[in-house]
Formats: C-alpha cells, sequence, structure tokens
C-alpha cells in the first residue's frame, strides 16, 4: 500500500504542475488470477481486450499500445505493419 500512496502522491504533485506535463502509465492489470492456475494466454488476452476497449475509448496510449501490437505482434495478436 505504502508503494501506491508514493506514486500517488507523484502524480497529484506532477499534474498540479499545469497541462503542459503529461504522465505516462503503464496499463498493469493487478491481480492474483494467476496463483489460481489462470493461464498466460487468458491473461494476455484480458490485457489485449483492456488496451481495445481503452483505444475505442479514446485513450491514446493505448492506441499507441495497439499499434505496437500491430506492428510488432504480441498479446496474441500475429504482426500486420499495415
Amino acid at each position: 500500500v505504502s508503494y501506491y500512496q508514493r506514486v500517488a502522491k507523484h502524480i497529484v504533485t506532477a499534474t498540479q504542475a499545469g497541462p503542459s506535463v503529461r504522465i505516462m502509465t503503464d496499463y498493469v492489470r493487478l491481480n492474483d488470477e494467476h496463483e489460481k492456475g489462470r493461464s498466460r494466454a487468458v491473461e494476455e488476452a484480458d490485457t489485449l481486450e483492456f488496451y481495445m476497449y481503452a483505444a475505442d475509448n479514446g485513450d491514446v496510449d493505448a492506441q499507441v499500445a495497439l499499434g505496437l501490437l500491430y506492428l510488432q505482434g504480441g498479446l496474441g495478436l500475429a504482426r500486420d505493419p499495415e
């Protein structure tokens, strides 16, 4: 919990600095499902679904991440540079 409090304080401070500051975030789904026998393929499918949802709702970072996944392949997506 202390880690998340430090991160939250950092983000609040950075966003109060003004609109010119852009916070880059990584999308990480925190869960304990992997420890319960959940396969990596299912986790990757969930991550891809999250990126698609976020991208469809205007999240630029998710759109970039999807573009890179299509360019390079990953998370179950075949490489498709077009």
